[in-house]
C-alpha cells in the first residue's frame, strides 16, 4: 500500500517526482504524494477542475508543500479542459504522515 511504502527508508523523500491520477481529492493526493518527494521535488496531480485547489491550503501547510503551476490542456474531442497542479515540496514531511490507511480519505486536511 502507498501508505505504508511512504515510511520505507528506501522511499521516503527519495523522488523528484511523483505523478497521480485522478481517483481522489487534492488533498488525499498531498498527503499520500508529498512523503515520497525530495525537498524541491514536484507532486503532479492531473485534475478536470482546480478548485479543488480552494481545498488544499491545511494539507500543503501541514506538509511544507505549495502550488508551483497549473498547467491547462485540451484532450482531443472533448470540450472542458483538463489541468495538470504541479506542488512543490518545501521541507521535510512530518513523520505522522501519511496516516494509517483509508483515514486520509476518510478525513482529508482540509
Amino acid at each position: 500500500r502507498i501508505e505504508d511504502l511512504a515510511r520505507d527508508p528506501n522511499h521516503r523523500e527519495k523522488h523528484d517526482r511523483v505523478v497521480t491520477r485522478a481517483l481522489s481529492a487534492l488533498p488525499v493526493f498531498v498527503e499520500l504524494g508529498m512523503p515520497y518527494l525530495k525537498k524541491k521535488g514536484e507532486l503532479w496531480c492531473w485534475k478536470s477542475s482546480i478548485s479543488e485547489l480552494n481545498d488544499v491550503g491545511k494539507a500543503l501547510q501541514e506538509l511544507n508543500g505549495c502550488v508551483s503551476r497549473v498547467l491547462e490542456y485540451q484532450l482531443p474531442g472533448e470540450d472542458a479542459p483538463r489541468f495538470i497542479i504541479a506542488l512543490q515540496k518545501m521541507g521535510e514531511t512530518p513523520e505522522k504522515y501519511p496516516r494509517r490507511v483509508g483515514i486520509p480519505q476518510k478525513k482529508p486536511l482540509i
